[in-house]
């Protein structure tokens, strides 16, 4: 299981860090809801921080005041999805043995089946959850994206950015996560770095009544470290309140 915990809090890391690999459609590979804007690079974005990923934390089971009931329901959510990943894990460790033109590739496929499993739980937790719940788990998830999240059509859309304000936001993405890549810094070092270059560009990119909606959408200040995830249990559990 802690093997399993490191491997889902790296996901958690790389979707904070953002990192970027050349030659391929980013909206074709975030798929799903579909993305704003027409970068051609792979993200791995803040877009991997999902519902069935944050509801593991026991922090955000407490901050939706989950019910005993939904606790149990998620609890078997989390498990079978812990299975599939896990199953799928092990496979792709034969990725890096491959050659390097193959490797690339092998690894956007592991990533997008990766997403689809994912999403596919994150319908299943939204059914448990109130409505009030859901909203707030959204606003928690477009925190942790921060500037990423933009690269959404919903969030985008809602605060009302140009194509120019876009296009601009983008590259601040692509330049944050060239400067990252190799940096050789701590997790927790490149996520600070990051977010102090997007929040510094943001002020720079957007009006003052687009900054007003970013907050609202955000909701709540709301933080998670690496702790409070090793110490997460209560999806394994399948519950224990």
């Amino acid at each position: 299981m802690q093997k399993e915990i490191r491997f889902i809090w790296l996901l958690l890391m790389l979707a904070i860090v953002t990192t970027s690999l050349p030659a391929q459609s980013a909206r074709n590979q975030r798929g799903g809801s579909g993305s704003a804007g027409n970068s051609q690079a792979i993200r791995y974005t803040a877009a991997t921080v999902d519902r069935i990923t944050l509801i593991r934390f026991e922090k955000v089971q407490d901050e939706l005041k989950l019910e005993t009931a939904q606790v149990q329901a998620l609890g078997k959510v989390t498990t079978d999805n812990n299975s599939l990943v896990r199953k799928m894990t092990r496979e792709a460790m034969s990725i890096r043995n491959l050659e390097q033109e193959l490797r690339i590739p092998a690894f956007v496929e592991f990533k997008n089946k990766l997403k689809q499993t994912n999403k596919e739980a994150g319908v299943s937790v939204s059914k448990i959850l109130t409505e009030d719940q859901n909203y707030r788990l959204q606003e928690i998830l477009w925190q942790l994206q921060g500037i990423n999240a933009f690269l959404n059509d919903q969030f985008a859309k809602l605060v009302e950015v140009s194509p120019e304000q876009l296009e601009r936001i983008e590259e601040t993405i692509e330049d944050i996560a060239a400067i990252q890549k190799g940096a050789g810094r701590s997790a927790q070092n490149l996520e600070s770095m990051h977010r102090v270059r997007a929040k510094k560009a943001l002020d720079e990119i957007l009006t003052d009544a687009q900054t007003a909606k970013v907050l609202e959408l955000q909701g709540e200040s709301f933080s998670l470290s690496q702790a409070s995830y090793q110490d997460q249990r209560r999806g394994e559990r399948g519950g224990s309140r």
